[in-house]
């Protein structure tokens, strides 16, 4: 089976690969902002990267005489970035600054909404390239923890402005319907 080109053509990637690059994401705003945004116009069609999720499992070791048994401990979900064009209506960054400040005034150091208002929901779609989605992971509880700067520099020609965006959240699932989906009894079924 090593080094036969024939045995990774017929098994190795039988669709021809998941591309990195057949993606959106949609992201729910708190309702007091909903007239500032359209989510499939303003967002889906701004946001130029992202990333499938990480999530890790916490180890927790107890000692034994002299060796350690290990046990799984607590899941912890990283920080989620995306990266966004921005246009010159500055819409979904300001947008995401007005969300930003409902949680945390700059000036007044004070929350304007609820912790139900604040905390939303995002979607990433993972397509394949017949169109038709492959995968969908839902964040629950997000949140913008960080909106960074633009760069501005007289030499950036031919270029449109750029900002990242980390987001914090609760947990993520992966949407019923979807291959490999964590809801339910098919836990690692491919479909």
């Amino acid at each position: 089976m090593a080094f036969n080109i024939n045995e990774m053509r017929n098994n190795g990637l039988q669709f021809g690969g998941a591309r990195p690059n057949y993606f959106d994401v949609t992201i729910q705003f708190p309702q007091t902002l909903r007239s500032l945004i359209n989510p499939e116009r303003d967002v889906t069609l701004k946001v130029q990267a992202a990333q499938i999720p990480a999530s890790t499992l916490g180890v927790i070791q107890v000692p034994f005489f002299g060796r350690f048994t290990k046990y799984a401990g607590d899941r912890t979900f990283q920080p989620w970035q995306v990266n966004v064009l921005n246009d010159e209506d500055f819409k979904l960054r300001n947008a995401l600054e007005s969300w930003s400040n409902s949680i945390n005034e700059m000036v007044g150091n004070k929350r304007k909404n609820n912790v139900d208002d604040y905390k939303q929901s995002a979607l990433v779609r993972q397509y394949g390239k017949k169109g038709n989605v492959l995968r969908t992971y839902k964040f629950e509880g997000i949140f913008p923890a960080q909106i960074a700067e633009i760069n501005l520099e007289w030499a950036q020609n031919d270029q449109i402005e750029q900002f990242t965006v980390i987001f914090e959240y609760d947990y993520w699932t992966v949407e019923d319907g979807t291959t490999g989906t964590l809801r339910g009894s098919n836990v690692g079924d491919i479909g």
